[in-house]
């Protein structure tokens, strides 16, 4: 991390909606503050089976009003899928995107994030993540060639390893900057732009001095 380009990290899973709200949140704090925002993919519920199972469509009612607020405040206007999914597929996707380059990760996590909570599918199945491939601009062949690798399933390994034990993750999406982490599911003014200001402010005011737990004791930067 230099001094000059603070990075934020976001722990995100693709089926939580809070996460797509997460991912808004970034994006605006991004723009804003000039920030990097480097994504760190954690399956949150691995033991789902790989064709989902059928909820009834009642994931959406539950708590709906709340979910429904906190995307509003970004602009966003969600609609959930009618089974669970299984992300694993799509999170090694999402590193095998970013090892194609910032333009291509973009890509490929607005486009699974929508499928998922804005089409309401299955990103667990292979039909609907090659749509979401192919929207993206990726190789179709070269992507499951390469996803099923395993060495893709380690990466994720690494960084479920590091997010919970190193930095005491337990929910998705958190936000990781400095030594600071904030749980995205709360209102957005309050529990994450104010205390990211703040952190930014004391960072400038430090200047050289200035040093990260994250950088030092964590080490994250690169693990993705």
């Amino acid at each position: 991390m230099s001094s000059s380009s603070p990075t934020l990290y976001v722990v995100f899973d693709y089926v939580c909606p809070y996460a797509y709200i997460g991912k808004r949140r970034a994006d605006i704090l991004a723009r804003e503050h000039g920030v990097e925002v480097q994504y760190l993919p954690w399956e949150i519920y691995p033991g789902t089976v790989p064709e989902g199972r059928a909820s009834g469509g009642d994931y959406p009612e539950k708590a709906s009003e709340w979910v429904a607020s906190l995307a509003e405040e970004v602009d966003l206007s969600l609609s959930g899928p009618d089974r669970s999914v299984n992300s694993n597929l799509a999170l090694k996707g999402s590193l095998y995107a970013s090892d194609q380059g910032e333009s291509s990760f973009e890509a490929y996590h607005e486009a699974a994030f929508e499928a998922l909570w804005t089409r309401g599918e299955n990103l667990g199945d292979r039909d609907v993540l090659s749509s979401v491939v192919e929207e993206a601009g990726l190789e179709l062949e070269r992507f499951f060639a390469s996803i099923n690798h395993h060495s893709y399933q380690f990466r994720l390994d690494v960084i479920k390893r590091r997010v919970e034990q190193d930095l005491g993750v337990q929910r998705v999406p958190t936000f990781v900057f400095g030594d600071q982490r904030v749980v995205g599911n709360d209102s957005f003014e309050g529990s994450l732009r104010r205390p990211f200001e703040a952190f930014l402010e004391r960072r400038k005011a430090l200047g050289e001095d200035w040093a990260s737990t994250l950088a030092t004791d964590v080490g994250l930067a690169g693990v993705a």
